[in-house]
């Protein structure tokens, strides 16, 4: 829905100095070169959303003024909560400014996730972090089909776009993949620390209380910067600077991995609308295909009420898959199918997207309908403008996080309004509560005022 969107904002990381890619640098030599090489990636992406300069909303590209430390040359030290995609990217374009960067992830290994499909357009931002080695393991997606709007099929072949295939990820991998590669670029990885309080002191630096998985007892850690980086569920102490929760509208997904005897050959997505919500399904590698469900979270919970000898297996109580989305797995043997896993999936964003010394990147800011096929791309892509933010704000700059609040924010904002336009399109079950919901010309109307109030 949103390809022409994300094509002009990661179009903006084209025309940014080479200097701030992911080439390794010492703080000292680069200092001089983050106002400029930052205040251009800023600069250029707002321009962007905000057509191409149809109104003056940033100062001048002037260089901003060199970073300065209260110890002298010694590199600013910024901790990260959070190792997903934006956490990950954030800290190694960081570190390759020389910059002191710690992760803090809470967990050992990644759980299950439902975004399993990237988009072509993410290959330019994974070009211009110097990460497009890590999809080499991955599934490649040739293109996907719809049946959205009318009982045909539609099919978008990716091969003939602009940027090629997209990919089917295997998110645990990938994320586990995004988590060696920081290492390696000089991130201190800390997988299974919690963090359980932040305190900026008096002398602008923040005071961080961690806990290690396994161990008794709390460690001290003290840092120039803090990135939230914390997801969807952010810990409360995330959300005593992040604030309110904001809720654009319920939507659930149902997620269950389906285990093939045969491989699959088919390599394309599928989204498919059903009577109270609608189905994608996934081949992650050929012998697996992940079907998820979307509706309205009341929804599934009266289908749970409703069933309740059998609600202790979601999948039990999800409707059957559609008949085009069944097709593919027609003549397939199913070998074995998992547990249902559940996850919010709604347009939602935080009231608070920065603050002095600290900033949101990835869901934690702003999260994103899977109908937009942008979550990890956004992810991504906020984690990069966030260490271009963070870069720019130690050089001086006071303009620095609002520039990128207006990025983040502006992108939202677009995102929702394209996506409400695709659910419009589909017509085909004016009768049930999920499409009557999304038909609504006052929720199409509040959703897109919510969307446009965002920090």
């Amino acid at each position: 829905l949103t390809h022409t969107h994300h094509e002009l904002l990661l179009l903006s990381l084209l025309f940014t100095s080479a200097s701030h890619g992911c080439r390794r640098v010492t703080y000292s030599d680069s200092s001089s070169m983050l106002g400029q090489s930052a205040r251009t990636t800023l600069f250029l992406s707002k321009r962007a959303l905000s057509g191409l300069g149809s109104r003056q909303l940033l100062p001048s590209l002037t260089p901003a003024p060199q970073c300065r430390h209260a110890h002298g040359s010694a590199a600013p030290h910024v901790v990260v909560v959070g190792g997903g995609p934006a956490g990950a990217v954030a800290g190694m374009c960081l570190a390759a400014h020389g910059i002191s960067v710690t992760v803090f992830e809470s967990t050992t290994q990644t759980g299950t996730k439902l975004g399993e499909c990237l988009s072509p357009n993410c290959s330019m931002l994974l070009d211009r972090l110097e990460l497009r080695h890590l999809l080499d393991n991955q599934r490649e997606s040739a293109g996907f089909e719809s049946v959205w709007g009318s009982p045909e099929v539609t099919e978008k072949d990716f091969i003939r776009g602009a940027h090629g295939h997209g990919w089917h990820l295997d998110r645990r991998q990938f994320e586990q993949d995004l988590a060696r590669e920081a290492g390696d670029r000089g991130v201190d990885w800390q997988s299974g620390v919690s963090v359980l309080s932040c305190e900026r002191r008096n002398d602008d630096k923040w005071s961080i209380t961690t806990s290690v998985q396994g161990y008794q007892g709390q460690n001290e850690v003290e840092a120039d910067f803090l990135v939230l980086a914390t997801g969807r569920k952010s810990a409360k102490i995330a959300t005593q600077l992040l604030g309110s929760r904001i809720k654009l509208d319920d939507l659930i997904g149902v997620s269950r991995t389906f285990t093939l005897e045969d491989p699959i050959l088919d390599t394309c997505m599928m989204i498919e609308s059903a009577e109270n919500g609608w189905w994608y399904t996934a081949p992650i590698d050929p012998h697996q295909v992940v079907a998820t469900y979307m509706t309205d979270y009341d929804i599934l919970k009266r289908e749970v009420k409703l069933r309740s000898t059998e609600a202790h297996d979601l999948g039990s109580v999800l409707p059957p898959l559609p008949k085009k989305s069944l097709s593919r797995l027609h003549n397939c043997k199913i070998r074995g199918v998992s547990t249902a896993v559940t996850q919010r999936c709604g347009f939602a964003y935080s009231e608070n997207l920065f603050g002095r010394g600290w900033l949101a990147s990835g869901d934690a800011a702003v999260s994103y309908d899977p109908l937009s096929s942008y979550g990890i791309t956004s992810a991504m892509g906020s984690g990069y403008y966030a260490s271009c933010a963070i870069l720019e704000s130690l050089s001086g700059a006071e303009d620095a996080m609002q520039l990128y609040a207006d990025i983040i924010s502006e992108s939202f904002a677009g995102c929702v309004t394209m996506t409400v336009q695709g659910y419009g399109w589909e017509r085909q079950w004016p009768e049930f509560d999920f499409w009557k919901r999304r038909h609504d010309p006052l929720w199409m109307e509040e959703l897109t005022n919510l969307s446009d109030a965002s920090p």
